[in-house]
């Protein structure tokens, strides 16, 4: 009986010092970076670090010159290996600095050493600022600086300005101008002052025209006349752009207003003034060149009279002058706006 207490007590010590006992942590997975030239930094790392739980491993590749390429190329082996510590130098200009990256706690340290020290005393010195930084990892110590600190945030793309809104195109033009045509009455032909209003529709042009003749004078032995051509007329055609030129062929309908003026040089004529109106077809082609508000514009055209007017005066019988062409080709040049 005696036995099995003295049994049943030693098993309950040895449970009771396995409990309290603490198992054997894993050492610390931490890895160098080494240029090849920094050899001998990895000899004095493993000398300070020898008696500290941790497993280093080396890995020898060159070293980015910036540190945002740095971290992202350290943080890439970490993850690839399995370590939690980075450590790596960068030699500028004769001095050290050694960067220690804690990838578990999110920090970084970054320890620059003068070049004032000889090449054995940075090395020694780099090997107790990494013993140091570990010791600090093993406590769960965070030393340095978030990352996220060390690195500048990515400036923000410049948005592009949205684009101003186009103008609405122009939907209306007014020309001012004159239009000069040959009548076959007077070799001068008849010459026109005219206003014409222009509504546009996408590519349909509508025009609505009002003309004042100017008076021409037809010799004759026995009279003296003066003839006006006054003219109204609706047109429509289609336009064709090409930025500030368009060029727009038009069909057009509208009147003329004949107004003859006669003055009598013998006493046995009776002259009188007289006013004719006449149907006027036509077709013309606009050639305008507008790069701003105002713009230039130039006709070419054929009017058709179906009912040419012949004009002349009395005396004792009547005396006819020259009987107007069916077909009259004219030009028009105008300000537009």
């Amino acid at each position: 009986m005696a036995r099995i207490r003295e049994h049943f007590l030693a098993t309950t010590l040895c449970v009771l010092w396995a409990c309290l006992t603490p198992a054997h942590a894993e050492p610390l997975r931490a890895g160098i970076r080494l240029a090849p030239a920094d050899r001998s930094l990895l000899a004095r790392v493993r000398g300070q670090t020898g008696d500290l739980d941790v497993a280093l491993e080396a890995f020898e590749a060159p070293i980015e010159p910036v540190l945002a390429a740095q971290l992202e190329s350290a943080r890439a082996l970490a993850n690839e290996h399995g370590l939690r510590v980075l450590i790596w130098a960068v030699r500028k200009e004769g001095a050290l600095e050694l960067v220690v990256a804690d990838f578990a706690l999110d920090r970084v340290l970054v320890r620059p050493l003068s070049s004032s020290f000889e090449l054995s005393a940075q090395e020694e010195a780099a090997a107790l600022v990494t013993r140091s930084a570990l010791r600090a990892s093993l406590a769960g110590s965070a030393l340095g600086t978030p990352s996220e600190d060390l690195v500048p945030a990515p400036a923000p793309e410049p948005v592009p300005a949205a684009p101003p809104p186009s103008p609405e195109p122009k939907r209306y033009t007014l020309e001012l101008g004159a239009l000069s045509g040959l009548d076959g009455v007077s070799a001068r032909g008849h010459h026109t002052l005219f206003v014409r209003a222009v509504w546009q529709w996408r590519r349909i042009e509508l025009g609505l025209l009002g003309g004042y003749g100017v008076p021409i004078p037809i010799d004759e032995r026995l009279a003296s006349l003066h003839l006006r051509t006054h003219r109204v007329e609706a047109s429509a055609g289609r336009r064709f752009l090409s930025e500030a030129w368009s060029l727009t062929p038009s069909l057009a309908f509208g009147a003329r207003v004949l107004r003859l003026t006669a003055e009598s040089r013998a006493a046995q004529l009776q002259a009188a003034d007289a006013r004719l109106v006449t149907l006027a077809l036509g077709a013309f082609v606009r050639l305008a060149y507008q790069p701003a508000r105002f713009g230039l514009s130039l006709r070419l055209g054929l009017d058709v009279l179906p009912n040419a007017p012949t004009l002349g005066y009395r005396a004792d019988r009547f005396r006819r002058t020259e009987r107007m062409w069916t077909a009259q080709p004219h030009v028009g040049l105008a300000l537009t706006y």
